[in-house]
C-alpha cells in the first residue's frame, strides 16, 4: 500500500473546479481517476500525475475512442484495486 493519495474526479472540468482544485495539491506521487462527468477532463490528459479514467463513464457519454492515450481505462473492479493499492483517496465534486 503507498502513502500517495488516490484523488476521484467527479465533475465536469468545464463546470466545477473540481479537478483544478485537485490538480492544486496534488502530490507528485499522487494518481487521478476521472469518474462521472468528471471523464470529460480525459479528452486531453489533466496533468503529469497518472491519470484513470471509468470506462463505463466514458461509454456513458459517448466519448469513448475520444481519450488521450495517456489516460489508463478502468473498470469498476480496477477502481476497488486503485482503492486497494492507495492509503487514502480524496473525492472531488
Amino acid at each position: 500500500m503507498t502513502d500517495a493519495i488516490l484523488h476521484l474526479v467527479q465533475q465536469s472540468p468545464t463546470a466545477s473546479s473540481a479537478l483544478r482544485d485537485c490538480l492544486a495539491v496534488a502530490g507528485p506521487a499522487d494518481s487521478i481517476v476521472l469518474m462521472h462527468d468528471g471523464v470529460y477532463a480525459a479528452m486531453e490528459k489533466p496533468s503529469a500525475h497518472t491519470c484513470y479514467a471509468l470506462q463505463s463513464d466514458l461509454e456513458e457519454r459517448g466519448l469513448q475512442g475520444r481519450t488521450d492515450p495517456a489516460v489508463t481505462l478502468i473498470d469498476y473492479s480496477g477502481l476497488v484495486e486503485l482503492c486497494d493499492q492507495h492509503r487514502h483517496n480524496l473525492s472531488w465534486f
